[in-house]
């Protein structure tokens, strides 16, 4: 049976894999227990708990999977949206506890949530252009709307494929 890692990778910046791997036993000792199937033979019964497995695992690792993947996009960044990106993620973490609590939930598996990510990424998105606005000098504000899109561009698809690849997969 593959559990964490081995079912299926996800950047190991974040440590998910540990987290997914031991939500996967608790959740293949529930699908797989004695009172669900009596005798592990009956391959029949076995393959119809390791679908449901499939998709209560999916629901546990989803958010995990994603916030890996997007904050190693973020903290690996090679061009200017995502270094505009990464300094407004430090930024937001900055703010204390509000915004910080959800995230730290999410990344332990506590807070399943993919509206939460959602919500937190352009959260982020948004605090990245305010502070690329004001890191802006005058003689540049021109170009500053068309940096704004680039970066909120460069927020969607940094998520929203990661976000597709989970829901449709």
């Amino acid at each position: 049976m593959l559990l964490g890692d081995a079912l299926n990778m996800r950047h190991p910046l974040t440590g998910g894999g540990m987290t997914v791997a031991l939500t996967d036993v608790v959740i293949i000792r529930d699908v797989l227990s004695p009172e669900k199937v009596p005798s592990l033979k009956d391959t029949r019964l076995v393959l119809k708990q390791l679908q449901e497995f499939h998709w209560l695992r999916k629901k546990s690792s989803m958010v995990i999977n994603i916030l890996a993947q997007a904050l190693y996009l973020l903290f690996a960044a090679n061009d200017d949206s995502l270094y505009a990106l990464q300094r407004g993620c430090f930024r937001y973490f900055q703010n204390g506890p509000k915004c910080t609590d959800e995230p730290v939930l999410m990344l332990a598996g506590l807070l399943k949530q993919p509206s939460v990510l959602i919500s937190h990424f352009f959260t982020v998105a948004f605090l990245s252009i305010r502070v690329q606005l004001s890191a802006t000098p005058w003689s540049q504000l021109y170009m500053f709307p068309i940096n704004s899109i680039q970066v909120f561009w460069k927020a969607c698809v940094v998520i929203l494929p990661f976000l597709y690849a989970e829901l449709t997969s």
